[in-house]
């Protein structure tokens, strides 16, 4: 059976490691767009407002999931330990 400390260190390093991932998304996104849809868009055809939506939706779905999956369980095992 897994301790609960080393569990709520688990949850501490996913969460840091998926905000790096989250924040590096994002700052990429926001610098090199134009890039990123000249480089996907030889994949994809649609217009570049559509691309910046649905990566913005992206976006914040893997925010909220990174939220629901590692910083609420860790605040939670902050809580009671």
């Amino acid at each position: 059976m897994i301790d609960l400390v080393l569990l709520r260190e688990f949850l501490f390093w996913c969460t840091v490691i998926n905000m790096g991932v989250l924040l590096f998304a994002s700052l990429v996104v926001r610098t090199a767009g134009g890039w990123l849809y000249e480089t996907q868009g030889k994949w994809f055809s649609i217009p570049e407002e559509k691309f910046n939506v649905v990566v913005y939706a992206v976006l914040g779905v893997y925010k909220f999931m990174v939220l629901l999956f590692c910083v609420i369980p860790w605040i939670a095992l902050l809580i009671i330990l």
